[in-house]
């Protein structure tokens, strides 16, 4: 299973890239395909027996494109905090974006779009079932060993993060040297004397919401879950943690690491650039290395 969805992750990229397009519509496509495939293969995967793989994956398909659709439109309005140089608008982003994620989620554990509504808040996650009146919050414990990498590196501001929406930290100095932003899951960490602050807020906000995208896939894994539960002490903790298995830097580690100059080379890096500018982002080609003629 693990080799069927890395084939589909590949599969997205290349697609995305094999025909020459904007930015803009390479991202919507990106994210709907995401929404969908995830959706769809999911819900497979979590099919009952009474029903079929395709019609199972159709709906599952359908309901996590429109997901992915809706993601979209989340990433966009972080924009507003560029432009309007007011923080917060990455709560109504996020807001949209959750509502989103959460159909998609649903669409991988194969249920009806408005089952579950979901929400992340730094290291918790917020679960209700309205129609079950269900009200959970778990810890998320990769983002909460994220907020303790942030304090080694900036201050936590309070006031900012119930703004943003986000745990927001600020620093006087240059990130490890070299960088005046930089997104720690469900963190971000911002050079507060960079006098483009926002822009680099925003793209720091996007990197947040690419690894709430990916979270999706811990429901291809829900047999492994399953079989966990029958151990008494693993089925209560379940009650109140989440694993927030990092699936998004495995994607980002196949898209590539580049040299500054040409980091944008990377489609998460461009798309934190493009959601945060909503311009068409310069990428530079390397100049090809050539024999000398005589």
């Amino acid at each position: 299973m693990k080799n069927v969805i890395l084939f589909f992750m590949i599969l997205l990229f290349m697609v995305n890239d094999a025909f020459p397009r904007s930015q803009r519509d390479q991202i919507l496509i990106y994210n709907i395909s995401l929404g969908g495939i995830t959706g769809g293969v999911g819900s497979v995967i979590n099919k009952k027996k009474n029903q079929t793989w395709y019609e199972t994956f159709l709906k599952g398909f359908a309901q996590g494109s429109v997901g992915g659709l809706i993601q979209y439109q989340g990433k966009r309005i972080i924009y507003e905090i560029y432009k309007k140089k007011t923080l917060e608008y990455g709560w109504l982003a996020k807001i949209v974006h959750s509502t989103g994620a959460s159909i998609v989620e649903n669409a991988a554990a194969n249920k009806n779009f408005w089952e579950s509504w979901i929400m992340h808040f730094g290291f918790l996650r917020i679960e209700t079932e309205p129609f079950n009146s269900s009200f959970r919050i778990k810890l998320l414990p990769v983002s909460a060993l994220g907020f303790i990498d942030a304090c080694f590196l900036g201050k936590f501001s309070l006031k900012k993060s119930l703004r943003l929406g986000a745990f927001y930290f600020a620093t006087d100095t240059l990130i490890d040297n070299r960088a005046v932003g930089r997104s720690l899951y469900s963190s971000i960490v911002i050079d507060a004397g960079y006098s483009d602050k926002y822009k680099t807020i925003a793209h720091e906000y996007v990197h947040n919401l690419q690894f709430r995208d990916y979270l999706t896939l811990n429901n291809h894994f829900s047999f492994i879950d399953r079989k966990l539960k029958k151990n008494k002490l693993y089925r209560k903790l379940s009650n109140y943690i989440y694993f927030d298995t990092p699936f998004m830097y495995v994607a980002y580690i196949i898209e590539g690491k580049h040299s500054y100059e040409w980091k944008f080379k990377n489609f998460f890096e461009m798309e934190a650039e493009y959601f945060a500018t909503l311009k068409e982002v310069p990428i530079p080609r390397k100049r090809e290395s050539r024999s000398p003629s005589y």
